[in-house]
């Protein structure tokens, strides 16, 4: 049943970005809202720079905080 709500939430965002006249994409079929930005910082990239910036400054007991939570936040994709 959750997968048909999502389903009709989508299709319902579909209808609204066609009646605002917004242009669809010809590679994805997508309203222009809904495509992601090129230029936009993947969850990865953001982590990185995150541990780098941080990293340098922190104690030890810090360090291990700071994997330990972004390992619990960050996605494991598996293809």
């Amino acid at each position: 049943m959750r997968t048909k709500a999502l389903a009709e939430s989508f299709l319902s965002d579909l209808r609204q970005a066609a009646k605002r006249g917004e242009a669809f994409g010809p590679e994805t079929g997508l309203p222009v809202s809904m495509t992601k930005v090129k230029n936009a910082v993947t969850w990865f990239a953001f982590a990185w720079a995150y541990v780098d910036m941080k990293w340098p400054h922190v104690a030890a007991k810090t360090r291990d905080s700071l994997t330990d939570a972004l390992a619990t936040v960050t996605p494991c994709s598996r293809r």
